[in-house]
């Protein structure tokens, strides 16, 4: 009935604000009982989700108005943020590891509600194959520690510390639950198969819940402590994948390909931080990606009329020469590094990887015609400042609840996607090669403003 699209509509967006109420109530408190009480940790990750999910529903009551499957995907879709935010909120191991499964058995019935090919069925059973593989062993592990340290593990509202083997075992099961979740699997990723689910599920599923994997690794380094040969071998795993995956992203000529191929270059990104030591900025990179993501999946059908403006105006301005161009390049290097000092310790690793990465763009962009180069410059700069002035702030916030999971120099983090970089930007110079100099500028320009946002 017409008059009742209102009401549920009214009745959704309701919930997740009083939700959103529930939770930002739950950070002044001091101490936490329950097993969705929330910690600092928990309660910025479910607001960020929950965020995230009131933007989606809205899109999806938009998006399937006056169609028949528009009740059940959107909720599917409620139904799957609620998953996410129980795990957020999650204070045992125990309701931690059932809300994670929940969420991946959710996640599923999301791709299958959302299917209208059988193309796109395949995407909900890639990822049914890839959950039971992964969240099969964190239960086989969490039944593990159970026989050997009792039940005070599993049901104490806290992350009772586990050690020697039991705690071993556990963080090897999580990385691995947290790397299928991710979807950096051998063969196709689950994550790049919901590009045939419709823009609502791709936004959910790519904004919220492939970012669950760092909120495992917290909580169980928070139980085992650090492991060095686990967390060596997710660096050499997420380093395979960026290296491998990156330069592949602009090949797509789909946007959804393209923004579903990035999700899976950037879990990589935030779990080889968690991996390196870095939990703050892994925690401050997905909360950031998360936001971008979904905003950039619902905003994908005017992808065409934004590039067409860029092209537009691409040939105005003028060119720089190379010396200009090398000063403006060392200049955000030089102000990364002085920033990153006087920041969170973590500050310095985010400006280790995002210091080069403005330099780059900043190469790109002034490699054509450009209008207003010292605009440009500066706007670079206020973004640098803006992102270790971010990562200050949650590193504050998290202060109480902070784990250390490795002992990286600051700059490993920043060696590796400065790598990957090159190789990408090396990689899309001999593709646009065999484009018109003109689409070839578009491109590269467009490059930079996504690497930027993202």
């Amino acid at each position: 009935m017409p008059g009742a699209r209102l009401p549920r509509r009214a009745i959704a967006t309701a919930s997740l604000i009083v939700a959103l109420g529930s939770v930002v109530a739950s950070t002044s408190r001091t101490s936490f009982v329950g097993p969705w009480a929330g910690d600092r940790l928990g309660s910025l990750l479910a607001i960020a989700s929950l965020f995230v999910g009131l933007c989606v529903c809205q899109f999806v009551a938009r998006q399937f108005e006056g169609e028949s499957r528009r009740r059940r995907i959107l909720a599917a879709s409620l139904a799957t943020i609620g998953g996410v935010v129980a795990t957020d909120l999650a204070q045992s191991l125990s309701v931690l590891v059932a809300c994670w499964m929940i969420t991946s058995a959710l996640t599923v019935t999301l791709l299958r509600v959302s299917q209208v090919t059988r193309t796109a069925g395949s995407s909900a059973r890639n990822a049914a194959l890839t959950f039971v593989t992964g969240d099969s062993v964190l239960l086989l592990a969490t039944v593990s520690t159970y026989a050997l340290h009792g039940g005070p593990t599993l049901t104490a509202n806290s992350f009772t510390p586990v050690h020697g083997v039991s705690g071993i075992l556990l963080l090897m099961a999580g990385t691995l639950a947290a790397v299928a979740r991710a979807g950096l699997t051998v063969r196709s990723s689950w994550v790049t198969a919901t590009i045939n689910a419709p823009t609502s599920t791709s936004a959910l599923l790519h904004a919220g819940v492939v970012n669950a994997g760092a909120l495992l690794l917290w909580r169980l380094h928070e139980m085992a402590g650090g492991v060095a040969a686990v967390d060596a071998a997710l660096a050499i795993i997420c380093g395979a994948v960026l290296v491998t995956l990156a330069p592949k992203i602009h090949a797509r000529v789909d946007l959804k390909g393209q923004l579903a191929t990035s999700t899976v270059s950037q879990m990589a990104f935030m779990l080889l931080a968690m991996a390196l030591g870095f939990p703050v900025l892994a925690i401050s990179h997905l909360i950031g990606h998360g936001v971008y993501k979904a905003s950039r999946f619902m905003s994908a059908g005017g992808a065409i009329e934004q590039r067409a403006r860029l092209r537009r105006r691409l040939d105005r301005g003028r060119r720089l020469e190379i010396f200009s161009r090398g000063v403006g390049a060392v200049g955000l290097l030089g102000v990364a590094l002085l920033v990153g000092t006087r920041v969170h310790p973590e500050g310095l690793a985010a400006m280790g990887v995002f210091g080069p990465a403005a330099a780059v763009v900043w190469w790109l962009r002034t490699k054509s015609p450009i209008r207003g180069p010292l605009v440009t410059w500066l706007a670079e700069v206020a973004m640098l400042i803006a992102y270790a002035w971010i990562v200050s702030m949650v590193g504050q916030f998290l202060r109480p609840d902070a784990v250390v999971t490795g002992t990286s120099p600051w700059w490993s983090l920043g060696v590796v996607t400065t790598l990957v970089a090159l190789r990408s930007v090396r990689r899309e110079r001999a593709a646009t090669l065999k484009t018109s100099p003109s689409t070839a500028r578009a491109l590269r320009a467009q490059s930079s403003e996504d690497w930027v946002a993202a």
